[in-house]
């Protein structure tokens, strides 16, 4: 028998879900000796959930399907909601990146390894319909030795042998429209629990909407404060930390070399539905400086458009009018 860590934060899905759970250790057990490993393990987890999810809810994926496309057609039908795919999402590529470039560090897997915690929760309280109330995610601090490592794959490759029959579930799952309705209800219920900070909600949500709109962004590499990232011409890029006197936009929007809004990132649990403050006072404070364009002035706002979000959908009943007569190009 392998030697459990003591007291793991996946415990939970032990007796339903062991295959998941041999996974959840794994990861644990190399994250400290081999990062790459801990998340290309996290990585098949969602792989194996998303197929869960779609047997659970009875969705027939193609035999063509990537993971990927598996994660955005559930995420369409409506089986979880935003902050659940940016998980997926999150997990997922960090395992390709793992696997293709192979120096990733065990910082990033330790924080993988939280999100995939959140993943789980969210996972098992759906789908069990049992509160776990506010377990939070514990590291282990464990020094795995190779004959530990060795005998968890093997029970991984026995487990994923075995055939589990889910009919029962299945069927309980899917017993009437009502079951779905709660079922779907409580899928989000469970997400609005899960918590981003500032930086997360960038990251995770932010970052890749800006992207699925058009713009080039990765905060973290994209970012005036830590690389001095410059607009360029024939670009239109998202930049983070743009100086605004004294403060810093969390995004600063340019089509080629002209500046056409800032973005004030919020946290996801905040209320941004009326707050704009901080985007103005960015948008006073912009200073002109070689390299960059600007529109013209606003009532000492340097920009036309200002941006508020904490990375929830977007809700059309709270947008807000900047009225501007620049004559702005097709």
């Amino acid at each position: 028998m392998v030697k459990r860590m003591k007291n793991s934060s996946f415990i939970f899905l032990q007796s339903d879900y062991p295959e998941l759970f041999t996974l959840t250790e794994l990861a644990e057990k190399l994250v400290s000796i081999d990062p790459n490993s801990s998340l290309t393990k996290t990585r098949l987890f969602v792989e194996k959930l998303v197929l869960l999810m779609g047997e659970f809810e009875r969705y027939e994926f193609s035999p063509k399907d990537t993971p990927n496309i598996r994660i955005n057609k559930l995420h369409a039908a409506h089986v979880f909601p935003d902050n659940v795919k940016s998980l997926l999402d999150t997990i997922r590529i960090a395992g390709n990146n793992a696997t293709h470039n192979g120096d990733r560090t065990e910082k990033e897997a330790k924080y993988i390894l939280k999100k995939l915690f959140k993943l789980a929760k969210w996972f098992y309280e759906t789908y069990e319909g049992e509160d776990l109330g506010n377990i939070e995610y514990e590291p282990q601090e464990y020094v795995s030795s190779e004959n530990e490592i060795s005998q968890l794959n093997q029970q991984l490759a026995e487990l994923q042998e075995k055939i589990v029959n889910y009919e029962d579930k299945i069927a309980q799952l899917n017993a009437s429209e009502n079951t779905i309705k709660q079922r779907q209800k409580r899928s989000s219920k469970v997400a609005q629990k899960i918590t981003f900070d500032e930086k997360e909600t960038r990251r995770e949500l932010i970052d890749p909407a800006l992207r699925k709109a058009g713009w080039e962004c990765d905060s973290e590499l994209l970012s005036y404060e830590r690389h001095k990232t410059m607009p360029q011409k024939g670009r239109n890029m998202a930049i983070a930390e743009w100086p605004c006197g004294r403060k810093q936009a969390d995004y600063a929007l340019f089509i080629g070399t002209t500046l056409y809004a800032v973005i004030e990132a919020k946290k996801f649990s905040s209320d941004i539905s009326t707050d704009l403050h901080q985007s103005k006072q960015y948008a006073l404070n912009l200073k002109t400086q070689e390299g960059i364009q600007l529109l013209g002035e606003w009532e000492g706002h340097k920009v036309p458009f200002l941006f508020s979000t904490n990375g929830r959908e977007y809700l059309e009943q709270i947008k807000r009018y900047l009225v501007c007569r620049y004559p702005f190009p097709e």
